[in-house]
């Protein structure tokens, strides 16, 4: 209830510009509800991120092939597409792609210091794709941006 409020008021307006009162309204709750559950918006925007990261990371940890992997992770996006939406067009953007990053640095033992610019190319090339086609409400087939990313990430195996 609070998640899906804060959800529709985020096409309206920047999170940051968002009152408890007018959250509270949205979801009919009232405000000592929603203290007990959170301090501040931000305490439930990064509940709502930290699911869906968790979520991903549960994707990327599965013995899948790279294809099926990145078939998964096209497939959350576009399951939660308001909130990637929402989160891609807000000032935090950077904040929310970083740390996917960092989760799929974490499993794959990603070494900043020692690892490629051609590593680095196809990360932010990766990510470039994954906002725009969220940002352009997931229009293209899924298993069709899973290929595609594949293919970019992957030139010698097609």
């Amino acid at each position: 209830m609070l998640k899906n409020a804060l959800l529709s008021l985020m096409e309206e307006k920047k999170l940051t510009s968002i009152s408890i009162t007018e959250l509270c309204k949205k979801a009919t709750i009232n405000r000592n509800t929603f203290y007990s559950h959170f301090d501040s918006i931000t305490d439930l925007y990064n509940e709502i991120e930290e699911q869906l990261i968790q979520e991903i990371h549960t994707t990327l940890i599965k013995p899948y092939t790279r294809k099926e992997r990145l078939y998964e992770i096209c497939k959350t996006l576009k399951n939660h597409i308001s909130f990637f939406k929402l989160t891609f067009s807000q000032d935090n953007t950077h904040k929310t792609i970083n740390k996917l990053l960092l989760t799929a640095r974490r499993i794959f033992n990603y070494d900043a210091k020692n690892d490629s610019h051609q590593y680095i190319y196809r990360e932010s090339g990766t990510t470039a794709i994954l906002k725009n086609w969220v940002m352009n409400d997931c229009k293209d087939d899924t298993e069709q941006i899973a290929l595609l990313l594949y293919r970019l990430n992957n030139p010698s195996m097609y």
